[in-house]
C-alpha cells in the first residue's frame, strides 16, 4: 500500500495565510526561526510566496532535501560521464 503523506489541512493553510500577512515576514533583513511545521519563516517581497518550516512532505525542509538530492544526482551523473 502507498505511504500516506501528511499534507496541510485547509485549517492549517488558512492559519498560515493569516500569519503570513504580518509585515515583518516580508522584511528582507529578517529570517524567522520556526518551531512547528506550519510556522511561517518568510514571505517573498516580490511574489508573496509563503515559506513555512514544513516537514519531509511540506515546506522548506522539502525544498532543501529535493535540492540536495538533485545536486547529488547531478554530480554523480557528471562524474560517471567523465570517468567512463
Amino acid at each position: 500500500m502507498a505511504e500516506k503523506k501528511e499534507l496541510l489541512s485547509p485549517e492549517e493553510i488558512i492559519r498560515i495565510i493569516e500569519e503570513a500577512a504580518k509585515p515583518h515576514f516580508k522584511d528582507p533583513a529578517l529570517m524567522v526561526f520556526a518551531r512547528n511545521r506550519t510556522d511561517v519563516i518568510k514571505v517573498s517581497p516580490i511574489n508573496q510566496l509563503i515559506f513555512i518550516e514544513g516537514d519531509e512532505n511540506t515546506g522548506v525542509i522539502t525544498i532543501v532535501f529535493i535540492s540536495l538530492q538533485f545536486k547529488v544526482e547531478s554530480i554523480l551523473s557528471v562524474g560517471s560521464m567523465i570517468c567512463c
